[in-house]
Formats: C-alpha cells, structure tokens, sequence
C-alpha cells in the first residue's frame, strides 16, 4: 500500500504544478514543502524514465513531449482523448 499512496502524492504534486507552474505555489496549496513537490516530481520523471517539465527562471511547465497527452484545470485531471464528464475540461 506504500507505493500507492507515493504514487498519490506525486499524481497531486503532477497536478498542482501543472496547475500553478511552480513548485512554491504548488506546495503551498497542497499544504506541503517546496521541497516535497520537487521531491516527487523527480521520482516521478525518475520512474516513468522522462522528463515531464522543463524548469526555467523557477517556473515549471510540462515538456512538449507531455503537454499534449493531458488536459489539467486546478480541480480535475484528465488524459486527452478520455470521455468528458461534468467538471472536466
């Protein structure tokens, strides 16, 4: 159950940096430290084996090669291409 709950917190530290585009905004909304998101997001590159954002000047956006594949708002996560319901962009 350990490695579900890491894969939640890195799903969340994925989702609110996409959301907000740096890792201090995205901390703070979550309630963690910088740190922790940036902490998460590198295992998480680390275990897909990419690299999903390209970091600039301390903002973060996702890479070319990762910014088609999803659609994100702050409250709603969705691969492109899956079927829309209430909420989801």
């Amino acid at each position: 159950m350990r490695h579900s709950y890491r894969s939640l917190r890195e799903f969340e530290a994925l989702r609110m940096l996409i959301a907000t585009g740096t890792a201090t905004a995205a901390a703070r909304r979550l309630g963690i430290s910088q740190s922790a998101v940036s902490r998460a997001i590198t295992q998480l590159e680390t275990r897909l084996g990419q690299v999903l954002f390209e970091r600039r000047q301390g903002r973060m956006s996702p890479t070319a090669d990762y910014r088609p594949s999803v659609s994100c708002r702050t409250d709603r996560f969705v691969p492109k291409g899956a079927p829309r319901a209430e909420g989801y962009i």
